[in-house]
């Protein structure tokens, strides 16, 4: 082994625990109203119960999982108030993003968007699912860091991850959610952005909103539990 080889990367465990747990939630395996019982998650993991007990504390500070009395931590179940909550949260957010960041983003900063935006059709043409779902968020993300504004950032990251679980519980009773969308609304996006355009990028993102709350809201139960 070569002594200029890049050091190993050491992470904390429970890193590693909440990495395996958000991505069982996103992708339906522990599903909606499911109790995560602490020593359970340890022994199958085989771990100490600490590192199970702060990867649920972030999954909660994501909004993937809750703490309900004599209950415990249960993963969240989402209605039709979180899809319109998470979804203004959304819009609000990619709207002040480009107007903080179109008149002074560099060409490869708005290159990087139209890259993305290319990125997730390829995506969705190549039929995985959960491909596309990733290569959306990325596309969003590739706007929204435009502002270069680390709380911004934070705070739609974790609308991100709370976007994911929505659809998959939306594709569980409507499968057509698994399809491509409108391809002209993400691109109108792109287009927008890439060209400067703060009016055109604004309606682009708030027809792109609309579009998907009428698109996903039938296939959410009407629930607030």
């Amino acid at each position: 082994m070569s002594a200029q080889s890049d050091p190993l990367e050491f992470r904390p465990i429970w890193e590693l625990v909440l990495e395996r747990l958000r991505a069982a939630i996103l992708t339906g395996e522990l599903s909606g109203g499911l109790k995560l019982i602490e020593s359970e998650i340890a022994d199958k993991f085989g771990v100490s119960r600490g590192p199970v007990r702060e990867a649920l504390r972030e999954l909660a500070r994501e909004g993937l999982v809750i703490d309900l009395p004599r209950r415990g931590t249960v993963v969240c179940t989402i209605t039709q108030a979180d899809l319109m909550e998470v979804y203004a949260v959304r819009e609000a957010l990619e709207v002040q993003a480009v107007r903080d960041s179109l008149e002074f983003a560099t060409a490869p900063e708005l290159a990087a968007v139209e890259t993305a935006h290319q990125a997730m059709v390829e995506a969705y043409a190549s039929k995985s699912w959960s491909d596309a779902v990733n290569a959306d968020k990325d596309f969003h993300r590739a706007i929204v860091q435009l502002a270069k504004n680390s709380r911004l950032s934070s705070m739609y990251e974790l609308m991100a991850h709370q976007t994911l679980l929505l659809l998959v519980t939306a594709s569980k009773t409507d499968l057509s959610l698994m399809a491509a969308p409108l391809d002209e609304i993400h691109k109108s996006m792109a287009v927008a952005v890439v060209a400067r355009d703060l009016g055109a990028a604004t309606d682009a993102i708030r027809h792109h909103y609309q579009y998907t709350r009428l698109r996903i809201l039938p296939a959410l139960d009407l629930t607030t539990d």
